[in-house]
């Protein structure tokens, strides 16, 4: 099972490591390890909720809400966004799709570095990375 730090699950959410911390603490939003030298690790199930939660808030919803939610209900909300590919995000994400399963790792940096120069970190996360990690989710639970 895969641990992250702080600067990862900003890095891949796009929302900042104060923010990650202040929705820690206000709204129990994650539940992080501690290291013996008290720093935090996160784990794919937090990285998961991350995501749900800020491609909500990036489509408007009040973080008090969203926090409500049950879990099923929050990927269920999330999901329901990201069935909503654009078009012209559709072909690049397909590529992604296709050099995760490859495990072709340089073709899959090269192609979220693309985007994420057009579009940003966020954007890029919102439309394709998210996505991305839903589609090849649910690949893992068609395989078992």
């Amino acid at each position: 099972m895969a641990h992250y730090s702080i600067s990862d699950l900003e890095q891949l959410s796009g929302v900042k490591a104060h923010t990650i911390r202040i929705w820690e603490q206000r709204y129990n939003l994650l539940k992080p390890s501690r290291t013996t030298t008290n720093i935090r690790t996160y784990s794919e199930t937090d990285l998961r909720r991350l995501l749900n939660v800020a491609t909500l808030c990036a489509r408007g919803h009040r973080i008090s809400q969203v926090v409500r939610l049950s879990e099923e209900e929050c990927q269920t909300a999330a999901l329901a966004f990201c069935n909503e590919v654009k078009p012209a995000d559709s072909a690049r994400l397909n590529a992604l799709l296709g050099a995760a399963l490859d495990l072709d790792e340089p073709r899959l940096h090269r192609q979220f570095d693309e985007a994420i120069s057009e579009m940003g970190t966020e954007e890029t996360m919102l439309r394709l990375g998210y996505p991305l990690l839903q589609r090849l989710g649910y690949r893992g639970r068609k395989a078992r």
